[in-house]
């Protein structure tokens, strides 16, 4: 592959950690649908995460992000 192997091994932790979703869609939006099946079509990824826009999952990849150094964690004395 093209990826660094990090990046790669990142990426593979990431998946484990949100349990991507093999389950139906949470929409029922054809359009949205179409275009995410034109998409897996044309980029082939191995799986398709759905967002659920919970607190708990922006948590989660801002936890992932700070462990990768992507992030940084603020001091929340400063910032609550």
């Amino acid at each position: 592959d093209h990826m660094p192997h990090a990046l790669c091994q990142e990426l593979t932790d990431l998946e484990l950690r949100l349990h991507f979703a093999t389950q139906d869609a949470p929409t029922t939006n054809a359009d949205m649908l179409k275009w995410v099946q034109d998409t897996v079509a044309l980029c082939k990824p191995e799986h398709v995460y759905w967002c659920d826009g919970s607190q708990e999952e922006y948590n989660l990849m801002c936890d992932v992000l700070v462990e990768s150094g992507t992030f940084i964690k603020l001091n929340e004395k400063k910032r609550p």
